[in-house]
């Protein structure tokens, strides 16, 4: 297993380096923004808007550069295919569950390793920018862990599945092109609920004052804004109401998904397909 979890480092150790040199460029970047806002143009001619750009940077320092976090994941199936390395894997003295494994065990280490990188930088940036480390970054920071690790194990299984890169793509790929979608139309009613009891409001308001809605002291979008930062406040307190059940369903799922890569692994290759070149041994 440990050879499996090398052989997985290795062949990322590319996209590691990039995403890395990506990641420390970027956050050099947001600490010169607020070296700018002490002593530079931005707090010479931003004047009192310095702080808020401070604070601004600051908040997508902490949340927005997890995104950079994603290169970290290892998903070398497609590769594995093209190299026909299923052919070599069955002559391993390991279990296609202990093969799965390593994999899973590779992308949980360097995911953890990536997040807690993020949490030490975190701090240095609390210390820089002079604001104080708040209980729920360790929520959230642990939640993305998560939410990419599972991401990475759903989008792996086509690969085993199917056991050809065009397939596994499209299978992988509609998967999660589904789930984005499914977020999407969420979000959009979510917004649109929002818009609209802002706009009742609105032409309650207009009556009860008996003015014009352009004569209010508050405007439409105004309150939609104020009715969507109350919505996603209920629904942020009903999620980590219920975290403990969303992880203990994400660990189901994901052991689900590992029994079913592992069954995937287990069946006979079929290795009779002719090549394109005429020759026997291509793997379907």
């Amino acid at each position: 297993m440990k050879g499996i979890i090398v052989k997985e480092l290795f062949i990322s150790r590319k996209r590691f380096c990039i995403t890395a040199a990506t990641y420390f460029t970027l956050m050099l970047m947001w600490i010169l923004v607020k070296m700018s806002c002490l002593y530079g143009n931005i707090g010479k001619y931003a004047g009192k808007g310095a702080d808020e750009a401070a604070k601004t940077t600051y908040y997508f320092a902490v949340f927005g550069m997890l995104v950079v976090l994603i290169g970290f994941v290892i998903n070398n199936t497609g590769s594995d295919i093209m190299s026909r390395w299923n052919i070599y894997q069955k002559t391993l003295p390991m279990t296609s569950k202990q093969l799965v494994g390593a994999v899973y065990l590779a992308n949980a280490v360097t995911i953890s390793a990536a997040v807690l990188t993020h949490l030490l930088m975190t701090f240095i940036l609390c210390a820089i920018f002079g604001i104080g480390f708040k209980a729920f970054y360790l929520e959230v920071f642990a939640a993305f862990a998560v939410i990419v690790f599972f991401f990475n194990v759903m989008s792996m299984y086509p690969f085993y599945r199917f056991r050809s890169v065009k397939k596994g793509k499209l299978a992988a790929s509609v998967l999660l092109g589904g789930i984005y979608v499914g977020l999407y139309i969420a979000l959009y009613f979510f917004v649109n609920s929002s818009a609209q009891k802002a706009h009742e409001e609105i032409i309650r308001l207009a009556q009860e004052m008996n003015v014009k809605i352009s004569k209010l002291p508050v405007t439409e979008d105004k309150l939609a804004e104020e009715y969507l930062l109350r919505d996603l406040g209920k629904l942020t307190d009903t999620l980590l109401d219920f975290r403990w059940l969303f992880l203990i369903g994400a660990a189901l799922l994901t052991a689900g998904v590992f029994f079913m890569s592992a069954k995937a692994l287990d069946r006979p290759m079929d290795d009779t397909k002719p090549a394109k070149n005429g020759e026997k041994g291509a793997v379907s």
